[in-house]
């Protein structure tokens, strides 16, 4: 209610309005009554839009985007600083052919031996294969040290009798193998028509 020029709140009206309502002021009693209602009124209407403000404000912030948490960085370790160990077993290869012969022959024979070593205990093992030679093999063995161009003795026999396929075993003592792994070994094949070799083959370590 207004009085004057000031503007008084429910608590002052309702003051008010009981002095107005005095037994010697019962003419003005209805009138006093009329105003505080309409004032009740303002004040209900009030509390009705507040619920509805809060929740439109609630729905409009219900409606906003989720931010995600950035995914996690994953570090890797950094590389090893030392070499790792070298295996136990070390493999070869061997192709053979006439043109690796000493001498060189014309022979159109081929053949390939692969084997296998294991660094410590000095055992050899290894499978052969060839074709096309001109007869029977007459010996069959591993010589060492040789390179590609030279002859070496024969250090390991490949057996009494030499067929396709065939494989077979040995020991090596460490001289044996420290040239075998330097690449001093070569395995040839002689045949009555080639007896000093009509293939030959260098074991090459496969890495």
């Amino acid at each position: 209610m207004r009085v004057g020029t000031l503007e008084f709140g429910a608590a002052d009206a309702m003051v008010a309005c009981m002095l107005e309502t005095a037994p010697s002021a019962s003419p003005r009693s209805s009138a006093c009554t009329g105003r505080l209602a309409a004032h009740n009124t303002g004040l209900s209407r009030r509390r009705v839009w507040l619920p509805l403000g809060v929740a439109a404000l609630l729905s409009a912030c219900s409606s906003t985007p989720v931010m995600q948490p950035a995914p996690p960085v994953i570090t890797l370790p950094p590389p090893p600083t030392t070499p790792s160990r070298q295996p136990e077993v070390a493999a070869f290869r061997a192709v053979l052919n006439g043109h690796s012969a000493v001498p060189r022959t014309d022979s159109p024979a081929q053949g390939e031996l692969v084997a296998v070593l294991n660094r410590k205990t000095g055992l050899l093992q290894w499978k052969l294969s060839f074709s096309g030679l001109s007869g029977p093999v007459r010996l069959g063995s591993f010589h060492s040290p040789g390179m590609s161009d030279e002859v070496a003795a024969p250090v390991v026999s490949l057996g009494r009798s030499v067929l396709s396929p065939s494989e077979g075993r040995a020991m090596l003592t460490p001289k044996q193998r420290s040239d075998l792994l330097a690449g001093q070994w070569y395995v040839n094949l002689t045949t009555a028509r080639y007896p000093e070799g009509e293939v030959r083959g260098q074991l090459i370590e496969q890495r």
